[in-house]
């Protein structure tokens, strides 16, 4: 039996085949923290080259960039190349990814989630329901990570 769904629960929360990465041309991001409130792309077919504010978006694929560091330990797992993420798991967090918010009458920025990575791919998506987001990483010593956008394909 067919389900109503509200028009408006389905633009705010787009079913993942909808959505298609971006790459975040400002990357990869080093070592350390970083606050971004917009992210770069030197276009495709899903949008013209130029600089796109990240509370357009739906998500955020991680991706490590570069060689891994030996002293890291894996707990090898699942693997398939097509697959966000695989199973290999790695002891120490590798990126941390912190979605936020800025609340309107104190200008306070409330993290809306925290994800810590340990894999070398993953996904953290979020629900397009404020106009003011930015996004905050951690990144290990020894790591680089490129940032691929989720938006409307």
């Amino acid at each position: 039996m067919p389900q109503t769904v509200s028009i408006i629960d389905t633009v705010l929360n787009l079913p993942l085949d909808a959505l298609q990465q971006v790459l975040d041309t400002s990357g990869p991001y080093a070592a350390g923290d970083h606050t971004l409130t917009q992210f770069t792309t030197t276009g495709g077919f899903v949008l013209p080259a130029g600089t796109y504010q990240v509370h357009g978006t739906y998500g955020v694929i991680w991706q490590a960039n570069g060689t891994f560091p030996p002293e890291v330990g894996v707990s090898i797992g699942y693997s398939d190349p097509l697959a966000y993420p695989v199973g290999d798991i790695y002891e120490p967090r590798l990126i941390q990814v912190v979605p936020q918010v800025q609340l309107p009458t104190t200008g306070l920025w409330v993290a809306t989630d925290i994800t810590d990575g340990r894999t070398l791919r993953g996904l953290v998506t979020w629900p397009l329901h404020v106009a003011n987001q930015r996004l905050g990483i951690h990144i290990t010593p020894g790591w680089a990570f490129d940032l691929f956008y989720l938006c409307i394909g």
